[in-house]
This record gives C-alpha cells, sequence and structure tokens, in this order.
C-alpha cells in the first residue's frame, strides 16, 4: 500500500477493512504531496461509497390532521362534520375543509460534533471521515459538523452548501492535539440545536467523553434536545457515565467499519 495500489487497497478492504481505512485515512495526510492528494482523492470516494446505501434516516411519524387530500389514503377524520363533506362533494362549499387523519414524519437535523484531541490519526481519522460522509448523505443541507479539543471550530453550519467530498476532504485534513474541552463543544453543538429548522434534531457526539476539565459537561449535555454518543469500545467508562447521567444513546464502535450501524442506531427512536 505503499505506492496507493488501489487493487491491493481493494483486496485489504475486504479481508481487513477498519486496517485498510485507517491506513488509507493516514496517507491521506502524507508528507509526500503527490501521495496525499491521491490518497485524499481516493479515500474521499471510498468513504462515501461505503455510507451511499440505500435508506433514510430512522424515527417515528406521528399522526396528524391534513386538509383531505383525494387519493392520499388518509382516513377521514371523524372529528370534522360529515355534512361539510358531503356539500363539497356536491360543490357547496361551507368555509369548514374536511380533514384527513395520516401519518406525518417530521423534518430531521443533526450535528457531527467530532473530537479531535489527542490522536486523530489512522482508525479515529478514518472513523470521523466515515460518520461524516454518512451524516451528508444522509440529511444533504440539514447537517453540521463540529470538531474540538481545546478550541472549537464549526467545519460546517446548517446552511452551508459544501457537497460531501469537500466536507470530508476537511475532516481527512484535521490533526489531533491539545485538550478536551467537551463542553465547549456540547454548547457549539446547543448553539446549532437553537438554530436548527423545526423538526426533529439530533447532536452526534464522536468522543471517549474523557473531558480534561468535566465541570459544566453534563449541564451542556443535559441541555441537548436529544443527544447520541459514539464512543470506541477501548475504555468506554467515561461516555457510558455521561451518557448515563443525561439519559443519552450510547453506541459503542469496534472500529471505523461500524459507524454506519452506530448511525443508524443514533438515529432511531428509542
Amino acid at each position: 500500500m505503499g505506492r496507493l495500489d488501489e487493487r491491493a487497497f481493494k483486496a485489504a478492504l475486504a479481508d481487513e477493512p477498519d486496517r485498510a481505512l485507517a491506513l488509507l485515512a493516514s496517507m491521506s495526510n502524507a508528507v509526500d504531496e503527490e501521495l496525499r492528494q491521491r490518497a485524499l482523492t481516493m479515500a474521499c470516494s471510498v468513504f462515501i461509497d461505503l455510507v451511499r446505501e440505500p435508506g433514510r434516516v430512522g424515527g417515528s411519524g406521528r399522526l396528524v390532521s391534513r386538509p383531505l387530500r383525494p387519493g392520499s389514503g388518509g382516513d377521514l377524520d371523524v372529528d370534522w362534520s360529515p355534512a361539510d363533506l358531503a356539500l363539497q362533494r356536491r360543490g357547496v362549499l361551507s368555509g369548514d375543509e374536511p380533514h384527513e387523519i395520516g401519518w406525518s414524519r417530521p423534518v430531521t437535523s443533526a450535528c457531527l460534533v467530532i473530537d479531535r484531541s489527542g490522536s486523530m490519526s489512522g482508525a479515529a481519522l478514518a472513523t470521523a471521515a466515515l460518520a461524516t460522509a454518512a451524516v451528508c448523505l444522509r440529511l444533504p443541507r440539514r447537517h453540521a459538523v463540529i470538531s474540538f479539543a481545546g478550541d472549537v471550530t464549526r467545519q460546517v453550519s446548517l446552511d452551508d452548501d459544501l457537497d460531501p467530498e469537500a466536507t470530508v476532504t476537511r475532516i481527512l485534513g484535521l490533526r489531533g492535539h491539545g485538550t478536551t474541552n467537551l463542553r465547549g463543544g456540547l454548547e457549539a453543538a446547543l448553539s446549532v440545536a437553537d438554530g436548527a429548522p423545526a423538526g426533529r434534531h439530533v447532536t452526534v457526539l464522536l468522543s471517549d467523553c474523557r473531558a480534561t476539565d468535566a465541570d459544566g459537561v453534563e449541564a451542556a449535555a443535559a441541555a441537548l434536545p436529544e443527544l447520541a454518543i459514539l464512543a470506541p469500545t477501548f475504555e468506554p467508562e467515561a461516555a457510558q457515565r455521561l451518557a448515563g447521567a443525561v439519559d443519552a444513546r450510547l453506541e459503542l464502535l469496534e472500529g471505523p467499519n461500524g459507524v454506519v450501524s452506530a448511525l443508524d442506531g443514533a438515529f432511531s427512536r428509542r
């Protein structure tokens, strides 16, 4: 893989997916500029292809009453007057429009919060890139991406019009360093949630939750309308404590290859 042989990479991806993805992510930050550009192009393509499976964000709908639409399959709302319905069928408008009962699925938006403290390379970088690609494709123009270490950076805002390739490229350029300002990352996510469109909003935290300073972390997490934590299986205790304290959903990741199924769990209703 030193020369970025695509055929060898695809074979490695089939046999050892986590190791292959981690190696590709690391090579996208290579010192050699030609190798870096080739690895970056290939990494974006691979990560996006891996999550481009048919599907949609999970979540239960709810029954709503709405104006009657012929052929929609909804049931007549019996709380509305049958006499009004009979009059309308004869072309007489009573001023009281008949309604039907049907299922409505709320609009979903999301904010992905990536912990880039410590070692943001290899498996951690591949996991972040895959998670970003998945969120971009599931929720086009309804996602934000934040990264944090000692400082907090908004990589993508809800109103940005970046394509998935550009967003994944940004994430692959991250370097791990500094302290873990988990509270700052969560507070930035809360700001995104406050400005999100009406409907369901999910914050997905990609972190082991081992904050340098735990003061205020639980309060910031509890203020989010819906929080899902994706944490590595290695030393998960801090993530388990935070999830339990604020009733967040917790998904433990064995490696990069598990991020798509973990996001399925994060977006599904409990």
